[in-house]
């Protein structure tokens, strides 16, 4: 969340390995279009960074202050 205030777009998620929340929040953000997310045995900084850049991040639910919706819609 502190990425959303400072309205980062360019978000890499690594979900820590066996933390299911993690994972969990890594998978719903990016079928939202979020974030890019990738597990940490397949990162490759260069390729994900670059795939980070094409995601909206939080910046819209920032500024037309969605953040709370964007957060109830994850059912965690």
């Amino acid at each position: 969340m502190d990425m959303a205030r400072l309205k980062r777009r360019d978000l890499l998620f690594v979900a820590t390995p066996g933390q299911p929340e993690q994972e969990y929040l890594a998978r719903m953000l990016k079928a939202q279009g979020l974030v890019h997310s990738v597990s940490q045995h397949r990162i490759s900084l260069g390729r994900d960074l670059m795939e980070a850049s094409r995601y909206s991040g939080f910046v819209h639910a920032v500024e037309e202050d969605l953040l709370p919706q964007a957060l109830a819609s994850l059912h965690c």
